[in-house]
């Protein structure tokens, strides 16, 4: 791309949305970009979930137009209709499941284009952008790439490239060469490596890179082992938690890849009889005898419950399946509060802690070694400790990582 970035679109359909990293990762990148001195626009299909919420200002949130965001909604909503007919009135139908995922690719392919309709209508109602960060799961960003065209966009998906939509970015591709229409300015960001390998070989003339989506809030209060025991010692009295409890918060959304049982297997164990678990995110859900925990929140956690959580916390606990590969935003905010992480081994989680020397990993699925764990972690970490990760974690490094990858497009 080979030019200064002053201004950016992040383009967030999901925004809107009470789950996961949606309405908060975007908002992460947009306040990195924005501490870099860059002018940050969010582009979303129904709003911010947060958008009502005190800001610093860093960004402005913005809308599809109307025509774009009535055919997402629509091609989203057929997606989830066709899984529900299949699964609900058909659930033995190898048929109906076949068209689902048909509809599936089908709306996979509409929302990424609507994706750069969007974008292509922002600039020429607005200006042209120096860079767009679309944030997504879309598996065809070739597709969003083909719509944007000459404008610089970098698509970070979290997901790899699928088989049944491969043959749909191959047909675009050729339509796109007998069009002579390029492409040049598509990059490709991903969590891992072994994802961006997988694009790699998927989209071989698109520069791929791998990146952090969540960073320190470079707003947030400098830390200090002093604030951080008022923090805590504020926190437990709102929550009701014992100022000499030994506490340890078990966050997520709850996705498939975690593994809450072996947490709740460890922490009904003798071994850890005197600790209490608090368990808070839609992760809650999976319990199977949440009546024995010190504390549960369900559903979706605001940021200011979630901060005093974290504060009351001695500990977080990550558990993960074997080899998880994605990123997790709970241990950027364990950083962020200078809380000590004990996490399942083999993950991304795992390697920043390792890296960072902020907690202890077990052995995935192995109640023993997570009690083992918990056992062992410091209950308080060194300041020089605390306060290097978060200056590298921080949202302005996500930030200058993204710009690194952006800037081998041509």
């Amino acid at each position: 791309m080979g030019r200064d970035v002053r201004t950016v679109l992040v383009v967030e359909r999901d925004a809107h949305r009470r789950m996961g990293h949606f309405p908060t990762a975007f908002a992460s990148v947009a306040r990195g970009f924005a501490a870099l001195g860059c002018t940050v626009d969010v582009l979303t299909q129904q709003g911010w979930l947060l958008g009502d919420s005190p800001d610093d200002g860093a960004f402005s949130v913005h809308r599809f137009d109307r025509q774009v965001a009535r055919l997402d909604r629509l091609a989203v909503g057929a997606r989830s209709s066709a899984y529900r007919l299949a699964r609900g009135r058909f659930p033995r139908s190898t048929r109906a499941l076949a068209m689902a995922d048909r509809v599936s690719d089908l709306s996979d392919v509409c929302s990424a284009a609507l994706a750069g309709v969007a974008v292509r209508r922002w600039a020429r109602a607005r200006g042209t952008p120096d860079l767009v960060v679309v944030m997504t799961y879309y598996t065809t960003p070739a597709v969003v790439g083909a719509v944007v065209r000459k404008i610089p966009t970098l698509v970070y998906t979290f997901v790899g490239p699928r088989r049944r939509t491969r043959r749909i970015s191959s047909r675009i591709s050729r339509v796109l060469q007998r069009l002579s229409t390029t492409t040049d300015a598509l990059c490709i960001a991903t969590a891992d490596r072994a994802t961006a390998a997988l694009w790699e070989r998927e989209l071989p003339t698109v520069p791929v890179g791998t990146s952090r989506i969540v960073g320190i809030d470079v707003t947030a209060e400098r830390w200090t082992s002093a604030r951080r025991v008022d923090a805590r010692r504020a926190a437990r009295a709102c929550l009701g938690l014992d100022e000499n409890e030994h506490i340890a918060l078990l966050f997520g959304a709850g996705h498939p890849e975690q593994d809450p049982a072996v947490v709740e297997r460890a922490f009904a164990s003798e071994g850890l009889g005197d600790v209490g678990l608090v368990v808070a995110g839609t992760i809650a859900d999976r319990l199977e005898r949440p009546e024995r925990l010190r504390l549960v929140r369900r559903g979706f956690v605001p940021a200011d419950e979630l901060d005093a959580l974290l504060d009351a916390a001695d500990v977080a606990v990550l558990s993960f399946l074997d080899d998880h590969t994605r990123d997790s935003a709970t241990v950027v905010d364990a950083v962020r509060h200078g809380i000590p992480v004990v996490v399942s081994d083999r993950s991304m989680a795992a390697d920043l802690v390792v890296q960072y020397g902020f907690g202890i990993c077990f052995e995935p699925g192995d109640a023993a070694s997570l009690t083992d764990a918990v056992r062992s972690v410091p209950r308080e970490l060194a300041e020089d400790v605390v306060r290097r990760a978060q200056d590298e974690l921080s949202a302005a490094g996500v930030a200058r990582r993204l710009l690194e990858i952006a800037g081998t497009a041509s």
